[in-house]
């Protein structure tokens, strides 16, 4: 599992480089260099016909990016389409599909027609560079999420100490033992003790637990009292007493 998610962050960082790599020039030469005085009049410049060198620039760079960096989106947003349950791969596809169609219509209308329509090829390439780096942002905080919840779960031990013929239907509540309860609980030998492996527990054992030992499974104390390091799940440095009845 730590191997499959270090290759998907590995991809999802390659995609998001690639995509920024083309996508940012994109951005600079939409709308950064147009507003500039000293640059204006280069990226407006014709390329061929009527068509100007920024359109072309940007319909260039954003093309890796859409079909590309795009192309496992297109892969997961037919999926979904196939299977009737669209989702946020169709939504981005067909906004950027259209963004990127309508660019190159533009351009072709803008040549042939020399009707000077707009282009928003960096539309596109932008908007798949911000998903791929929130989605490189979701797999790194997953695997953070991860990390957290296998730590917590190697404080379980492999076993269990099980006193062996005391069930816990014995106790009239987890909260009360009477006086006859109290004098068995005391006089429990060592022998009716076996370590068990703890995926064999099951509701109603009752188990020991010794000072200083990690808690094996949820429950409640029926005997004895001690102080329990639950600063993984709760956070608070200090030992909690755990006495009868004590969850």
């Amino acid at each position: 599992d730590d191997e499959r998610q270090r290759v998907k962050r590995r991809a999802l960082r390659n995609a998001l480089l690639l995509s920024s790599f083309f996508s940012l020039p994109c951005f600079v030469l939409a709308m950064v260099l147009p507003m500039l005085p000293a640059t204006k009049h280069l990226v407006e410049r014709p390329a061929f016909g009527a068509v100007s060198t920024g359109a072309v620039v940007t319909g260039v760079l954003a093309t890796p990016v859409q079909f590309g960096v795009g192309a496992s989106m297109y892969r997961k947003a037919a999926l979904q389409v196939r299977a009737r349950s669209p989702g946020m791969e169709v939504l981005l596809m067909l906004g950027t599909s259209a963004a990127y169609g309508y660019s190159v219509l533009a351009i072709v209308l803008t040549q042939c027609c020399s009707a000077k329509l707009p282009s928003f090829f960096e539309t596109s390439a932008l908007l798949i560079t911000f998903v791929c780096m929130g989605k490189y942002l979701e797999a790194i905080a997953s695997g953070r999420t991860s990390n957290a919840l296998r730590k917590l779960l190697e404080l379980q031990p492999a076993t269990a100490v099980v006193i062996a013929g005391v069930r816990a239907e014995d106790f009239a509540s987890a909260s009360e033992l009477d006086s006859a309860g109290a004098c068995e609980a005391a006089s429990w030998a060592p022998e009716a003790e076996r370590e068990m492996d703890l995926r064999l527990l099951v509701a109603g054992d009752i188990v020991r637990i010794a000072p200083g030992s990690r808690v094996p499974a949820d429950g409640s104390v029926v005997h004895g009292s001690s102080s329990v390091d639950e600063s993984m799940v709760t956070g608070e440095p200090m030992p909690a007493e755990k006495t009868v009845g004590s969850k």
